[in-house]
């Protein structure tokens, strides 16, 4: 609330890997109305979020604790954003995945693009969980397209 943004008539959001989880989320249970997501390499289905790296703090790559990974995969479940995808439904969202990324899974991602009317897919050629110069020029494309 240190912000006001409700005098603005659009708002957009990026999201990148973490980012691209916290952003499904913000616009699911956050204040504001949320016009545009680029989400780049994230997902709004958490409950596929199976790698160890999801269930560990780390500190300087060195992993500090482990947590419970039943009590986590159950506060995903709780907590993901595909459990409200109603409330995804009026913003114009583009993900931007691989299908080889070993963290996200691109088919849920293909599934659930098909319930959000103003979503599209668009998939990256990389071969890693990550994004290239012009995959950034795609989101500014993205963002400076008229709704």
């Amino acid at each position: 609330d240190q912000y006001d943004i409700e005098e603005y008539n659009n708002i957009n959001m990026i999201g990148c890997s973490l980012g691209g989880l916290i952003a499904p989320y913000y616009i699911c249970n956050g204040k504001y109305h949320i016009d545009k997501l680029c989400n780049m390499i994230g997902t709004p289905v958490f409950t596929t979020l199976e790698d160890e790296m999801f269930y560990k703090i780390y500190q300087h790559e060195d992993t500090i604790s482990e947590g419970n990974v039943e009590q986590l995969k159950s506060i995903y479940r709780d907590i993901s954003p595909e459990n409200k995808i109603d409330r995804l439904k009026n913003t114009k969202i583009l993900f931007m995945n691989s299908k080889s990324d070993p963290y996200m899974d691109y088919n849920s991602i293909e599934n659930i693009v098909q319930y959000l009317p103003n979503a599209r897919l668009l998939e990256l050629q990389q071969d890693y969980h990550g994004v290239v110069w012009d995959d950034f020029v795609t989101v500014m494309n993205f963002i400076s397209e008229e709704s």
